[in-house]
C-alpha cells in the first residue's frame, strides 16, 4: 500500500512538473514572438506594412479574416498583433504536444529548433493554422468529424492553404496501412513525369480563371524546387525508418504518420505546377505532425540513447537550413 502511494505521489509530482515546463516554455516563447528578440525575420516586414494605416487598402486582400481581426483588435499596434498570433499559434501547440506526445522534453527540444522559427516567429498565419491541425488529430481518429471540420474552418481563417485540412479528413480515414506507406511513392511518380502532369493541371486549371492565375502568380523559375535535394531526401529516410515499425503504432502516431505520408505526396504531386509557395505550404501544413511522431516513435525501442542523439543532430541540421539557406532571420543570414 505504502509502495503504491509513493508511486502515485511521484507521477502526480512528474505531471505537475510537466505543466510547469510547458507554462514556462509558452510564455518564453511568446514573449520571444512577440518582441521579436531573435532580430527581424522574413515576413516582418510585410505585417508592419499590413498594420500601417496607409498601405491596409493594398495589403488587406492579402490576407485571411483572422489576421484583418486582429488588427482591429490590436488597433494596429505591432506588439499586441503579434502577441496575439503567438499566444494562438504556440499556446494551442503547447497543449497538442501536452496531449499527444509521450516525451514532451524532446518534442518541445524539436520544435524549438525547426517549426517554432518557421511557423511561430515568422510563418505566424501558418503557425496558428498548424497549431489548430495538431489539436484536430484526436478528431481523425476517434472519426468525430463535426469537430474536425469545425477546426479546420477556423484553421482556413488562419490561412487559406489550411483548405487541405479541410479536404484531408476522408484520405486520413482510410484503414490501410499500404495506401500510406505507397502514398510518397505515387507523389515522387507524378513529380518525375512533370511535363505531361504539368499540362494537364494547366489545361483543368485554365477552366476556371481564378485558379489558373493564382498558380501563375506562385510560380518560379523551372527547377527551382529538387526533387531529391538533402532536405527532402532526409523526410524519406525518416519516412523510411518509420515505416518499418508501423505495424506498431499506436492509433495517434499512426494518425500522425498518416499526415506525414500526405504531406509528402503533396510535396512532389505539386511540382509540376513549378509554384513554390504552394507545393510548401501545402506539405508544411501536415508535416508538423513529425514534432510529435519522431519523438512518440522512438519511445517504441528499448536501446533508444542513439535515436536521442540522431535526432539531436536532425534537429540542427534543419536549424542551420532555415537560417543559412531559407535565411528566416536577417540578423543571422546578412
Amino acid at each position: 500500500m505504502t509502495e503504491i502511494m509513493y508511486r502515485n505521489g511521484r507521477y502526480h509530482y512528474a505531471r505537475i512538473l510537466r505543466w510547469f515546463g510547458a507554462v514556462v516554455l509558452a510564455i518564453s516563447l511568446i514573449l520571444i514572438s512577440t518582441f521579436k528578440l531573435l532580430g527581424p525575420d522574413q515576413d516582418l516586414y510585410v505585417y508592419l506594412g499590413f498594420l500601417d494605416a496607409g498601405n491596409y487598402t493594398q495589403h488587406k486582400y492579402r490576407f485571411e479574416p483572422a489576421a484583418s481581426l486582429f488588427r482591429e483588435v490590436a488597433n494596429n499596434d505591432a506588439l499586441i498583433f503579434f502577441f496575439l498570433f503567438a499566444l494562438l499559434g504556440i499556446g494551442l501547440k503547447i497543449l497538442a504536444f501536452y496531449s499527444l506526445s509521450k516525451n514532451f522534453l524532446l518534442v518541445a527540444f524539436y520544435y524549438c529548433v525547426t517549426f517554432y522559427l518557421l511557423h511561430d516567429y515568422t510563418q505566424i498565419r501558418t503557425g496558428v493554422a498548424t497549431g489548430i491541425f495538431l489539436l484536430c488529430i484526436n478528431d481523425i481518429w476517434q472519426g468525430k468529424w463535426a469537430r474536425y471540420y469545425l477546426k479546420a474552418f477556423g484553421a482556413v481563417c488562419f490561412h487559406y492553404s489550411a483548405l487541405i485540412i479541410m479536404l484531408a479528413y476522408p484520405i486520413l480515414r482510410v484503414r490501410s496501412r499500404t495506401f500510406f506507406l505507397l502514398l510518397p511513392i505515387a507523389g515522387i511518380l507524378l513529380a518525375l513525369a512533370d511535363a505531361p502532369i504539368n499540362d494537364l493541371i494547366r489545361t483543368l486549371a485554365s477552366w476556371d480563371i481564378r485558379i489558373y492565375n493564382l498558380i501563375r502568380s506562385k510560380q518560379g523559375p523551372p527547377g527551382e524546387i529538387s526533387i531529391f535535394s538533402i532536405f527532402q531526401l532526409s523526410y524519406l529516410f525518416m519516412f523510411g525508418l518509420i515505416s518499418v515499425y508501423c505495424h506498431k503504432l499506436d492509433e495517434i502516431d499512426l494518425t500522425l504518420f498518416k499526415c506525414f505520408s500526405l504531406s509528402l505526396f503533396l510535396y512532389y504531386a505539386t511540382i509540376p505546377l513549378h509554384a513554390p509557395v504552394i507545393t510548401y505550404r501545402l506539405s508544411e501544413l501536415l508535416l508538423i505532425v513529425t514534432v510529435v511522431l519522431v519523438p512518440n516513435y522512438i519511445g517504441y525501442f528499448k536501446n533508444r540513447e542513439a535515436l536521442y542523439a540522431l535526432v539531436g543532430m536532425y534537429s540542427l541540421f534543419q536549424l542551420y537550413h532555415l537560417l543559412f539557406n531559407v535565411k528566416l532571420l536577417s540578423s543571422v543570414s546578412t
